[in-house]
């Protein structure tokens, strides 16, 4: 079996905000931890968050509309921000120092409490949760717990139709695995692995009638995918959506709730495939042009028109985005910046 390649950085993270407007978190090449927003008819300029980092952020919104950030530090020590309410002011910085992180993902309860999950010592799998939301901010739990698995990579994570997290994850094997609560918001299953080597993090998402969906860059260079059976319940065998891709996939959800996918081609340029009807796949990729040099990164805007972002060969970020909901692309643009490279 080939060995998985060490996973390359991710560019970005991006959100939308309760108002409407996304807001886009990356490391630029001095290692501060920069922000640009969406503003009306454009973009602000970038704006550093008071952080050294080393890699790219991982953004969430949680039921609140409140953002939180995570991010690895300049000495391997994770980070954690949220917003003090919904589109406005932030809290400082929250440092977990004791021992070195990578590849932190998380997700937020239904009930607003976040779950943080991250690579630590021997490359083990260690959880946090927030225990409680008080006025004065989040009480996270006295100490992390070891899951039991070691893993490579960034973990991706989904909310079940009954409102359950699963996380996904390559295994110190390459082989891509889960993890799931057994009620939502309360204790975590054991470790299932699907038995497939995985050549990338997984991305996962949603499908409109409630079904997780992981997708994952395989050692043969396509895209494969597993989906559940039902919302919540059972998973479909891994099938290849083909292509010749060299990240990570990103996925999106259309307003009409089809999937779209997707990775950089060999030829460095952004490549998609996407739903025809929920469920059913087209059967080609289509190249969006570009000239990429990281994994891209999806979001969708308020009106439902998905955007991308990636890293360009200048190390400005760059980005794509339907013209119209559920059809149509823009050409590139840039958004400026000079993104980290290493």
């Amino acid at each position: 079996m080939p060995a998985p390649p060490v996973p390359e950085l991710r560019a970005c993270a991006s959100c939308l905000k309760p108002n409407g407007r996304l807001e886009v978190f990356a490391v630029h090449a001095d290692q501060t931890l920069q922000s640009i927003r969406q503003l009306q008819g454009g973009w602000s300029s970038w704006k550093t968050m008071n952080s050294m980092a080393n890699s790219a952020p991982t953004a969430v919104v949680g039921p609140d509309g409140r953002l939180h950030l995570l991010v690895v530090g300049a000495f391997q020590d994770l980070g954690h921000r949220f917003q003090t309410w919904p589109s406005l002011a932030w809290s400082g910085w929250f440092w977990w120092k004791k021992e070195p992180a990578f590849g932190p993902a998380a997700a937020a309860n239904s009930d607003g409490r976040l779950e943080v999950f991250a690579r630590r010592s021997g490359d083990q799998l260690w959880r946090i949760a927030v225990e409680a939301i008080t006025d004065k901010g989040l009480r996270w739990e006295p100490r992390w717990k070891r899951v039991g698995v070691g893993i490579s990579g960034t973990p991706a994570m989904g909310q079940n139709h009954d409102g359950s997290l699963e996380l996904f994850a390559r295994d110190s094997a390459g082989d891509l695995g889960r993890i799931r609560q057994v009620t939502a918001g309360n204790g975590w299953a054991g470790w299932e692995s699907f038995k497939v080597p995985a050549a990338s993090d997984p991305a996962c998402a949603r499908n409109a009638d409630g079904r997780l969906e992981v997708f994952v860059r395989g050692v043969d260079g396509e895209l494969w995918h597993s989906w559940q059976t039902a919302p919540s319940n059972g998973w479909s065998k891994w099938e290849s959506l083909g292509g010749q891709i060299t990240s990570a996939p990103a996925v999106g959800a259309n307003a009409d709730g089809r999937l779209e996918v997707f990775a950089r081609g060999t030829d460095n340029a952004l490549w998609h495939i996407w739903q025809t009807v929920p469920g059913k796949w087209s059967k080609k990729w289509k190249p969006l042009g570009g000239a990429i040099t990281s994994e891209p990164t999806c979001a969708r805007n308020h009106d439902g028109r998905l955007e991308v972002f990636a890293r360009g060969r200048d190390h400005a970020l760059w980005h794509i985005w339907q013209k119209e909901k559920n059809n149509g692309w823009s050409h590139w643009a840039s958004l400026g910046g000079k993104l980290i490279t290493h």
